[in-house]
């Protein structure tokens, strides 16, 4: 007898597996990713990740531009 199912609605997985995103892909859904991080510290590295400001200094540190300041 064949076994008859549907596809997973979705996955629920670590924003670090990024082979998840190989997994929906080929089952046709979708991938929904969490972080056990801290609030500031999860803006900063997506901040980072998606400006990627490193690229355009040659300093050793940088300014998240999109963040809030402490004063």
């Amino acid at each position: 007898m064949e076994k008859e199912g549907r596809p997973p609605l979705c996955l629920i997985s670590y924003v670090l597996f990024g082979w998840a995103n190989d997994v929906v892909d080929s089952l046709g859904t979708v991938n929904v990713s969490f972080t056990t991080g801290g609030a500031y510290g999860t803006a900063a590295s997506t901040s980072v990740w998606l400006n990627l400001p490193h690229r355009s200094t040659e300093e050793d540190f940088f300014i998240i531009t999109d963040q809030p300041r402490q004063q």
